[in-house]
């Protein structure tokens, strides 16, 4: 993005046409490359081991003060956030342009990585008009399950595309191959609906910034051909930067934006009935973080089926060996 641009993104959560769109898309450089390049210039994107993947055609070298964009980013300039931390490690430059694709970056999980040409044309071909879309970030648990069906059938959508954050550099917690593994083992066990189901993953990573991130999120899968996203209370959430309630507020502000978010603030057990109910539950489920399960399973300790399904504890308890265990650690 150039000044321009990003300046109406910060302030209006648009682009300069009008166009809803909350995040900031920038490539922050320090002075001394800002004085190896130029405006007209093409340059090669690299990737951490020097393959180029893309070029830029610079059409604007710009400075903007860090401060004024992490407190409109993030909505504070605090150090102790994430997003302000990496924001103010780069350089207060940035380089705005066209940017050229080379080749994508490649991705270890083959048939689910699908672009959004992939995604419109297998739910095309499925006869689908209705989707739902959701997001998920951790291992298949039952107050995701309930919120996933209950969506796809309060909204008597044809479908639910469920895609799975790949996140590279995951740092502890369930690593995304076994995230998808375990959301593949319940589709495969019919716990979801027969021929319903879409599952994919997108190479994502967290950009820290609360309803902007749950805004941006839910135009990336109006991209990908779904009309409905489910946001759960958690989603987007940074510590106590945010409340539950700013997403829906901004969804509010921006008006209609070609997706409809369905919310869902808690999901809560009825143990007399032995089922679950939502959307603000007075008695919530709260869900299990992939650190926390995994301690348990370090521990030998069961894990109560009300959290994760039985079948899906036992494929991570069989993955997840002493030599898997060691790895993971290292990760963290």
């Amino acid at each position: 993005m150039g000044r321009e641009t990003l300046k109406s993104v910060l302030d209006t959560f648009r682009l300069p046409n009008g166009l809803p769109w909350p995040m900031p898309v920038l490539l922050q450089i320090d002075q001394d490359s800002a004085g190896r390049i130029s405006e007209g210039e093409r340059i090669a994107l690299r990737s951490r081991t020097g393959q180029v993947h893309a070029f830029i055609d610079i059409n604007e070298i710009f400075s903007y003060e860090l401060p004024e964009i992490a407190e409109k980013w993030f909505g504070t300039t605090s150090r102790s956030h994430p997003g302000v931390t990496k924001l103010s490690a780069g350089g207060s430059v940035f380089v705005g342009g066209d940017v050229t694709l080379v080749e994508a970056l490649g991705s270890p999980f083959g048939q689910y990585k699908l672009t959004p040409a992939e995604s419109r044309y297998v739910f095309t071909r499925k006869g689908w008009s209705k989707m739902v879309g959701v997001h998920v970030h951790t291992v298949s648990n039952r107050a995701a399950e309930f919120m996933h069906l209950n969506a796809l059938e309060s909204t008597h959508a044809d479908g639910l595309y469920v895609s799975v954050a790949a996140d590279p550099d995951i740092v502890g917690g369930i690593p995304p191959e076994l995230t998808l593994k375990s959301y593949q083992l319940v589709i495969d066990f019919d716990l979801y609906p027969n021929g319903r189901v879409v599952l994919g993953c997108s190479s994502d990573y967290p950009r820290y910034c609360g309803p902007r991130e749950v805004v941006f999120t839910a135009l990336c899968y109006k991209n990908m051909g779904c009309d409905r996203f489910i946001v759960d209370g958690e989603y987007g959430n940074v510590a106590d930067f945010y409340s539950t309630v700013d997403a829906r507020k901004l969804f509010e502000q921006l008006g209609d934006i070609g997706v409809e978010p369905i919310f869902y603030d808690s999901v809560g057990f009825d143990p007399q009935t032995q089922s679950f109910h939502g959307r603000e539950a007075k008695d919530p489920v709260r869900t299990i973080s992939g650190s926390e399960l995994l301690e348990a399973f370090r521990q030998d300790k069961e894990v109560p089926d009300l959290h994760i399904r039985e079948v899906v504890q036992e494929m991570l308890r069989a993955e997840l060996t002493e030599g898997r265990m060691a790895s993971i650690a290292h990760r963290a």
